[in-house]
């Protein structure tokens, strides 16, 4: 049986696999939604959350993302129409994350 061109030769370790896949998966959201595969896991983490949304310091520590990479990552979210912000009505400083997804059903 013949392999699809890209594909891993038999015998690869796991680890490299886990990183061929990745690499996969970027590329391919690249090309389809403008997103990295990284910037996926925020809309797909807000679409499961209650009410679509979650506190950015909360989101940063699940996402294991610095405050400052979230906060890029939602601005370009919120440009490409997958994200919006608004404000926590608890915490004047805090904006939540809100998905209006799915935006690419």
């Amino acid at each position: 049986m013949s392999r699809s061109p890209g594909a891993p030769a038999s015998g690869t370790p796991p680890a490299d696999c886990s990183t061929l896949l990745n690499d996969y998966l970027d590329q391919q959201l690249r090309r389809n939604a403008a997103m990295t595969h990284a910037d996926y896991s925020l809309p797909a983490r807000l679409f499961v959350a209650p009410g679509h949304a979650l506190g950015m310091s909360l989101l940063a520590e699940q996402l294991k993302f610095t405050r400052s990479r979230l906060t890029r990552a939602v601005i370009r979210l919120e440009e490409s129409g997958y994200a919006r912000r608004r404000e926590d009505p608890a915490d004047d400083a805090e904006s939540w994350p809100n998905s209006p997804m799915p935006k690419w059903s």
